[in-house]
């Protein structure tokens, strides 16, 4: 089936200004000034995005798809996340992870989910592991995960975290040399996703010690929530000169998690500090939920990386292309699918989102597939 979006400004995320994607079944063909479909002798979908701006889909690589939360109690977990919440937030790429907890949440549930959200059209992956040594796994191994199981693509660890254990640097080397093993025969990017905790900063030190001392590539260990307080920031923002990435939680904010700074914040200080931004990447922490200073639940929705992306374009701190490479470009190279997601190029996944003039969503294609159209969602969750 061939579609053409036409007349939309295009941000690949590189500005490449007003462009027509001609796209067949589930791959762009095309991005060119101008399609002739006359010249193309085959049925055609033709999408008028005439005034309308048309980016990547959103890559999202912390979104807790089976539910999290149960800080406050048993009454504070929450449910699987719905496709809508997802789409509705112009992701199309997700990595479910899990939590603090590993006894109501289970890595077979993870998959599933995962491959139940591939089923309704969304590209998933999971990561093995949650907050403590040693990881959980579905196959007895990190390694065996990765080599074995399709969905697996890394492995998640807090540290610095009050509801976490403190392991040793053998078992941090232990755990990357299994990451790499598995990546290599898994042919998967086989990363390690580090949970910053309140006193995450104290494992600046360590890590950069353990990754020089074992020349594993300093872009295989990505540290998230690098935003949740001013000392983390400071002492991880150094740590993108190196190669490695740094991921901003999207639902941060000062008001409702004391100490944290907004993505916002960081970028001016990134910027101001000439930090390289291509290994910067933002995330939504998201279907978790918080507690507040005066002790109610919030709900951590999905849709938080789609307002702080429209935000960040909005703000004039950087580029619109800089902002729109934050959740896409820069998401898919942190997470390994780059040659596939991240971009709109020739030979890449027809994912891609359609933004009307005020950066409101109006469409999404996922795979080639209208996941959403002139606002009205799709793909539904069956129950």
């Amino acid at each position: 089936m061939f579609k053409l979006i036409r007349g939309g400004k295009v941000f690949s995320p590189d500005n490449l200004g007003i462009k027509d994607i001609l796209i067949v079944n589930d791959t762009i063909l095309v991005v060119d000034d101008r399609v002739v479909p006359e010249a193309i002798p085959w049925n055609m979908e033709i999408y008028d995005a005439s005034g309308k701006m048309i980016l990547p889909g959103i890559v999202d690589s912390h979104v807790h798809i089976i539910g999290a939360g149960g800080a406050g109690g048993l009454n504070s977990r929450n449910k699987e996340i719905d496709i809508e919440q997802i789409i509705e937030a112009g992701v199309t790429t997700v990595v479910g992870c899990l939590g603090f907890d590993r006894t109501s949440r289970t890595l077979k549930n993870l998959l599933l989910k995962a491959r139940a959200l591939e089923e309704l059209g969304l590209t998933a992956y999971i990561l093995s592991g949650s907050y403590s040594l040693p990881p959980l796994t579905l196959t007895g191994s990190i390694e065996e995960d990765l080599i074995l199981i399709d969905k697996v693509i890394g492995v998640k660890l807090a540290l610095g975290e009050i509801l976490a254990n403190w392991p040793d640097e053998r078992d941090i080397k232990n755990l990357l040399a299994e990451c790499l093993r598995g990546g290599h025969l898994g042919e998967k990017p086989g990363f390690l996703q580090i949970h910053l905790g309140a006193n995450g900063k104290v494992w600046k030190k360590t890590f950069l010690e353990i990754l020089q001392e074992t020349q594993v590539p300093f872009s295989r260990v990505i540290f998230t929530h690098a935003n949740r307080s001013l000392d983390t920031f400071k002492e991880f923002a150094d740590y993108v000169r190196e190669g490695g990435y740094i991921d901003l939680t999207t639902s941060y904010t000062p008001a409702e998690r004391p100490g944290s700074l907004s993505v916002l914040e960081c970028m001016e200080r990134l910027v101001s500090g000439n930090f390289p931004l291509d290994h910067v990447t933002l995330s939504s922490d998201s279907n978790a939920t918080r507690i507040l200073p005066d002790k109610r639940l919030k709900y951590l929705p999905v849709k938080t990386i789609f307002e702080v992306t429209r935000e960040l374009c909005q703000s004039g701190v950087v580029p619109m292309e800089k902002a729109i490479s934050l959740v896409t470009r820069n998401a898919a190279n942190a997470i390994g699918c780059g040659k596939k997601k991240g971009s709109l190029a020739v030979g890449k996944d027809a994912d891609l989102i359609i933004l009307n003039e005020v950066f409101e969503l109006e469409a999404v294609l996922i795979k080639g597939k209208w996941a959403q159209k002139k606002g009205i969602p799709l793909i539904k969750d069956p129950f």
